[in-house]
């Protein structure tokens, strides 16, 4: 798996300014994620996805409706620095 990740940046939608994270994944030469993710306290949390999801539409872009993550649809063998003795679902 190969990764790229951006430094944080801010974009403006419906009225929200949004700090979003980006990281692009890798896997094989089949998958290849764009993940984009915000931090929001609590009480603007479903407002801040909405404007997130706003923006997404508004670059001709979709969200994963399902929500799947990159670990959820990547490989499942855990790769050495993933191995962590003692931690449920981590070989030991």
């Amino acid at each position: 798996m190969r990764a790229t990740r951006w430094k944080p940046g801010t974009v403006s939608s419906a009225g929200t300014d949004l700090s979003i994270s980006a990281e692009r994944s890798v896997i094989g030469d089949t998958l290849d994620f764009l993940e984009l993710s915000i931090a929001a306290k609590l009480d603007a949390a479903e407002s801040e996805q909405a404007a997130l999801e706003d923006f997404v539409g508004s670059q001709g872009c979709s969200s994963d409706a399902g929500q799947t993550t990159k670990n959820e649809k990547g490989p499942r063998t855990p790769r050495p620095r993933d191995v962590r003795p003692g931690i449920p679902g981590t070989a030991s």
